[in-house]
This record gives C-alpha cells, structure tokens and sequence, in this order.
C-alpha cells in the first residue's frame, strides 16, 4: 500500500520523508510500484535500512523498501550450495543463518550493516572478503519496470563497485549466491592470521573474531549513528606510493595496485580534532563519521568536505566517497 510523507529510517538518525513510499514483496510489486511513481511525476527510490546513504530532510522521490527475506536453496553440491535471498533479509541475519545451516564463506563479512539488497552495490568487503566471491546472479527491475536477472559478470564488481553503483535506478530485489558446504577459512587479512598463527580456525570462530574486531574498533549505528566508512581507501600512482612511504604512510599492495589508508591519512590530516555540528569523526576509527545528537546532512556534508580538502592540501591524494547522497 502506498503512504504518503513516509519516515524514512536511515543509520545516521537524520529526520527523513519521503513524498511517498510503499513496501515491497516481488519483482513485480518493484515494477508495480515504479509505474504509480512515474504517475505522480516522481523518482523511485529504494532503500533498505539506510546504512550506506546520506539523506536529505525532504526527498522529492518515491522510496520503496523490499520486504522480502526469504532463504531459498536453489541448487546443491558435495562442495557448494547455491542459496537465493530476499533484499530485505538485514546481512548479518544471513551470515548468522549460513553458519548455523554450515554454508560457508560468508565469515569475513559478519556486522557489517544493511540489507543483503545493499550489498551487490558497493560490493561489500571486509577482511580479506569481498562479496562479488559469491555471487551467482542479481535479479533487478530496470528503470522501465522490466525484470533481468544478471549473472555475476555482468554485475561488474570491482573495489566498492559494481554496475548497480552507475544504474541507481535499478533496484535489486534478491541475490543469488554460492556457499561453500565445507569450510575454506580465509585468513588473508593480516590481523586474522596473526591471531589464528598455527591455527586452523573453524567459520565459527573466525566470525566470532571478526565481530570483535569490528565492535572494537566501530560504533554501533544504534548508539553511534553513521554510515561506517565514508571514504574508499584511495588507489595511487606509484609516484605516490612511493612519496608517502617516505613519509612513513601505510601502503597496501593488491595485485597490481597499491592502496593508502584513507583512515591513516585522515588521521595525520588532523581531522581527528574537526566537529561541525554534532558531526565528527570516531575517535578509534578516524573514517568514520559520527552523528552525536541533532546533526543534519548539511552539516555532515561539510564536515567531508573539509576532512576532503585537509588531505588533499596535506598530501595531494583526493578521497572519495563511499555512500551515496539523496534529495
């Protein structure tokens, strides 16, 4: 049913509406709705619970929420599963229903906040992991209200990237992905394999380490509203590479790549010491900003920006975004 000046709920506590909203069950509900929006003269919109999006007080849209979150086994293997979940399904419920179920892989990935719909669009990653690993396909309803099931390449996953980030209009209402049926723990990152040395440690307990890790060092969006890391680590020249190493920056190898820490260079920028409004960064965890109480998305607006210029004025690197801003 549609609604008309709908609170929208979002993980940095801004007051939101939208001009109309409904929720949304199937593919066709997706299509249904985006006919009643192109009626009323406005754009659709669909978001899950908010965590990667920094909205405006007003959106002059009409904002969808898919309300499925059913598990479906669609194929099996000795080795692999292939399990099809609804968008609205919030990530962390299925990371905690593939390791009860012993489907593996999605570990690296535990707390990370949103839906299972968020997570194809910024190809979700953390600890070694990235999501893009286990997708088998996206089925999405086009800006004209027709529905494609895309298989994995077609997705175009890259670092905190995928086709969906250039169709915002595409809305995602289910993921596909392959599970591992025995475990094949991923101890890439470095702070895992410090902590299991000589181990070999079971899914379980690299989640439960993951979990710490991030409770550590994040805040909860329930206590603390952000949107978690609000800048990509940036991708440098090797010219850069090598000035910052003199400098004595972190730097990160990724193939052929090299990454700076966004959250170091934050850090040595001074940001840490900025507020503008109740806005300002996370004191063990310099990349993400925090509102503490009545902010607003101008504020926070500017206070990237500012945390923007101090670092490319200090080191001439150009941050960029990771969430995505909504009128």
């Amino acid at each position: 049913m549609m609604v008309p000046d709908l609170d929208v709920p979002n993980t940095l506590n801004f007051p939101t509406s939208a001009a109309w909203g409904a929720s949304l069950e199937t593919p066709g509900d997706v299509a249904e709705a985006k006919h009643e929006a192109d009626k009323l003269g406005l754009p659709f919109l669909c978001l899950g619970s908010g965590s990667n999006v920094v909205l405006m007080p007003h959106l002059k849209r009409f904002v969808g929420r898919i309300s499925n979150r059913a598990i479906q086994v669609l194929d099996t293997d000795t080795d692999w599963v292939d399990v099809n979940v609804g968008a609205g399904l919030l990530w962390q419920d299925l990371v905690e229903i593939s390791l009860s179920e012993g489907w593996f892989g999605l570990e690296n990935l535990a707390l990370i906040p949103g839906t299972v719909g968020a997570a194809p669009v910024q190809n979700i990653g953390a600890y070694g992991a990235e999501l893009g690993t286990f997708v088998v396909a996206v089925t999405i309803v086009d800006d004209g209200g027709q529905i494609h099931r895309l298989n994995a390449e077609a997705c175009g996953f890259g670092y905190r990237d995928s086709v969906f980030k250039q169709q915002p209009n595409w809305t995602i209402t289910d993921v596909t992905l392959r599970l591992f049926r025995h475990p094949r723990v991923n101890l890439r990152y470095e702070a895992l394999r410090s902590h299991f040395s000589g181990q070999t440690p079971s899914p379980h307990a690299v989640a439960a380490f993951v979990t710490a890790l991030r409770q550590d060092k994040l805040p909860d969006p329930a206590t603390h509203p952000n949107v978690g890391s609000f800048f990509k680590n940036p991708v440098i020249s090797p010219d850069d590479a090598d000035r910052l190493r003199q400098l004595g920056l972190d730097l990160f190898p990724q193939g052929d790549q090299v990454k700076a820490s966004a959250a170091q260079l934050i850090d040595r920028s001074g940001c840490k010491q900025y507020r503008v409004g109740s806005i300002a960064c996370w004191p063990r965890q310099p990349l993400v900003f925090v509102n503490y109480g009545g902010g607003t998305a101008t504020d926070l607006i500017e206070f990237a920006d500012q945390v923007q210029r101090r670092v490319a004025d200090q080191y001439a690197i150009q941050l960029e975004r990771e969430p995505s801003v909504v009128s």
